[in-house]
């Protein structure tokens, strides 16, 4: 056999198998208990025993566990008791594997270890027979985007075989009796595409012009490129309110504030970040003449320094903790609890803390579901089923680097994506994300759902850091961030800002699962990775520094200079279909359609809200507490909203102090008691001469928007300045304080399609 199957260490701790036991139960399942180990499965490159023993001695040495493994006794059923043995393994080549088979093959192992992946043995322990069962709690135990679940043990040669890939589906919009446009329609709508009705129109009309229906990897980047979460449509659009045009666009507003005070700003409303001036820094560099490490003097160093996260969700409902505001109106049943979101997120948040190295130094935790009188409306539960959740930061970037421009771009460039590969998971998250919460199915929904993975964001940093630090050799001419839409999204966006076209390969997308279609190569949003541009001269230093980080990269294609006409073209090929060579082949004026704007016309709605009476005393509000308990119930009361009472589970759980550049996070005094207004990073590691830095606070009052959207949000840009006053704000000469240094970055949330809003 060229496969080897190694037991590792237990793969729940006791509290954690507690905390599953506890969810099956309140399934309807009884589970007495829960025990898993680890399973290690190698697939070998060669089958001789001598090869195969040799091999197994050395990944027992490096193999977590596999020295002194117990799980034969962790894996044997309790007498007399009804217990089942389930296994979860990867659906596709996991992050886990990537990192492991490396480390295999760096310690001597190359000739021998194809590829390493690990999974789980689980042993459930049952109170009565549970014959099918398994189906009400196996989401339990595995994720379903990116693990199977089974009662039969693996078969190896089906995990480690190559999938014979998806093929691409040709929407013929002309081949039904129907319209072209209500063949579109009903396809957008099994498909989650969310696109409106004059975009079907325009496509209809685009493929008219071009005398082929569309492919559905050209419908899906369409409908991801065009999405609101991508192009702010709503944003942009003309408002008419109450009968009333209103004379700037939302995101005319938001320039507003940047054309009256740009005094500090180096950029704004470019990519997904701006640049704001900061003071003289210095970095570790790597003096050439020397070799040695010394300081280097720049306008700001290159890295992520700090981060904010924040968490909006439903009321939480803790058992035999429930709150007396709390209401139960149920959910989905596809969706997670707030509780268990509560749970489970500020986790993934602390991993990308602890592993990818950036501290979380300020954030928000709030609750809500309240019952709203809508007035004609009648009335409504408004809440966060559908949760919000944020995630920001602060970093540094030198002047050079600060700004793009296509003309650092060359003819003949490379295009590169660097980090991950790519998964079938995240499938339609730009949509998605703009979507009403059920308008698409349950399964589309789960494909929207994304997977992150800090090690590789850390591996990818480093290679864009190592990039940065070479100053004007820099490889990187041109880069942007995969998001909403994958590379669907991203490559067309790189290209086209550089003022070129692009010609893509398919296939040399690095792909964690060989049966993904074209589609689901070009458009999944695997997380931790990157797209780039590198000019010819500078690809031999940044495959050097690539392999040096052991990150993953690929070069999947070139810039595409614009022809006589100007036209520049989008063009995607695929090697490996005979049928369907250039799935992709449009102008990139076609994805990218100029000078459509929405026209919204909206009434506004006051709801009626229950008057409150600031005359009444405790005792009239709460008759039913003894008098001399009155303070300390309110008190009580006040404390346990999440809003307002401790949120130390959400900060202990990562290393604050991580980068060596966190001045005041969010624990204050000798008890370390969570209540700082603003986070603080220095400007870099030399502090001797340097006492500057950068400042962070953030302010919302989403439940005030109930009663008015204005003040909520003035009350929030108030709170979140009030906040900022705790750190001390350096002006023009460095001596006192001024506003013109502040800048706010404003996220606004609205369901734009329902009423009143």
């Amino acid at each position: 056999m060229d496969h080897l199957i190694t037991p590792g260490d237990s793969c729940f701790t006791p509290s954690e198998a507690k905390k599953l036991g506890e969810r099956i139960n309140k399934l309807g399942v009884e589970v007495t208990d829960i025990r898993g180990v680890y399973l290690h499965y190698t697939h070998l490159t060669s089958a001789d025993r001598a090869f195969v023993t040799d091999a197994e001695a050395k990944l027992g040495q490096l193999l977590p566990g596999a020295s002194n493994s117990d799980a034969s006794a962790i894996l044997a059923p309790k007498p007399g008791s009804l217990s089942q043995i389930y296994y979860v393994t990867p659906r596709n080549i996991s992050p886990w594997s990537s990192k492991a088979t490396m480390i295999a093959q760096v310690c001597g192992l190359k000739n021998q270890v194809h590829r390493i992946e690990r999974g789980r043995a689980i042993l459930v322990n049952f109170a009565e027979d549970s014959d099918s069962n398994d189906v009400l709690f196996k989401d339990v135990l595995h994720d379903r985007m990116t693990e199977n679940f089974s009662t039969m043990e693996p078969d190896l040669q089906h995990m480690f075989a190559e999938g014979k890939p998806f093929p691409l589906e040709v929407v013929d919009i002309w081949a039904e009796a129907s319209s072209p446009l209500e063949v579109l329609k009903l396809y957008n709508k099994d498909r989650g595409l969310a696109l409106d009705q004059p975009e079907m129109e325009y496509l209809v009309e685009a493929y008219t012009r071009l005398e082929r229906p569309p492919y559905d990897i050209e419908l899906f980047m369409f409908a991801q490129v065009n999405s609101e979460h991508c192009r702010h449509k709503q944003f942009n659009a003309n408002w008419t309110i109450d009968g009333m045009g209103m004379e700037k666009s939302l995101f005319e507003m938001i320039r507003n504030t940047h054309s009256k005070n740009s005094e500090f700003t180096v950029s704004a409303y470019s990519d997904n970040a701006a640049v704001l001036a900061g003071e003289i820094a210095t970095f570790w560099a790597p003096d050439y003449s020397t070799g040695r490490w010394m300081m280097t003097k720049e306008r700001r160093g290159s890295t992520p320094k700090a981060g904010l996260c924040g968490f909006w969700v439903s009321d939480l409902l803790i058992p035999d903790y429930q709150r007396p505001w709390e209401q139960d109106v149920g959910k989905p049943a596809h969706y997670a609890s707030s509780l268990d979101i509560m749970l489970e997120a500020p986790i993934g948040s602390a991993r990308f803390n602890n592993e990818f190295g950036r501290p979380s130094l300020c954030g928000v935790f709030r609750t809500l579901l309240a019952d709203v009188d809508a007035g004609e409306d009648g009335r409504e539960i408004r809440g966060y089923h559908k949760p919000i959740m944020i995630a920001g930061g602060v970093g540094t970037v030198r002047p050079q680097h600060a700004l793009k421009s296509g003309k650092d771009v060359k003819e003949g460039a490379h295009v590169i994506v660097l980090g991950g590969p790519a998964m079938l998971i995240g499938l339609g998250g730009g949509a998605a994300s703009s979507s009403a919460s059920g308008d698409s199915s349950v399964e589309l929904d789960f494909n929207s759902v994304q997977r992150g993975n800090p090690e590789m964001e850390r591996r990818a940093q480093m290679v864009i850091d190592a990039c940065v630090a070479l100053g004007e050799n820099n490889p990187i001419a041109f880069i942007h961030d995969v998001g909403a839409g994958g590379l669907s999204n991203a490559l067309p966006e790189l290209v086209k800002d550089a003022g070129y076209g692009g010609h893509f390969e398919l296939r040399q997308v690095e792909s964690a699962d060989s049966s993904m279609s074209p589609l689901q190569i070009w458009c999944c949003e695997a997380q931790e990775r990157y797209v780039m541009i590198v000019n010819p001269d500078g690809m031999n230093r940044f495959v050097s520094i690539a392999r040096r980080e052991r990150c993953g990269f690929s070069d999947v294609g070139k810039v595409l200079a614009r022809d006589q006409d100007g036209v520049a073209r989008l063009v995607v090929t695929d090697r490996d279909s005979k049928e369907y060579p250039r799935p992709i082949d449009l102008p990139m004026s076609t994805l990218f359609p100029k000078g459509r704007t929405l026209d919204r016309i909206v009434k506004s709605r006051k709801n009626k809200l229950t008057f409150f009476d600031a005359s009444k005393t405790l005792y009239e509000i709460y008759p039913q507490f003894p008098e001399q308990d009155l303070i300390r119930k309110a008190i009580e009361r006040v404390f346990t909203m999440p809003a307002v009472g401790s949120k130390a589970f959400l900060i202990t759980i990562g290393d604050r102090s991580v980068g060596g550049l966190a001045v005041r996070d969010q624990m204050v005094g000798p008890w370390q008691t969570p209540v700082a207004d603003v986070a603080v990073t220095a400007t870099s590691l030399n502090m001797d001469k340097l006492k500057t830095g950068e400042a962070m606070a953030m302010g919302e009052k989403p439940t005030l928007a109930l009663i008015s959207p204005s003040a909520s949000a003035r009350m929030a840009v108030a709170e979140s300045l009030m906040n900022l006053g705790a750190a001390h704000l350096l002006g023009g000469e460095l001596k006192k304080g001024v506003l013109k240094r502040v800048s706010l970055s404003a996220n606004w949330m609205a369901a734009v399609n329902h009423p009143g809003k």
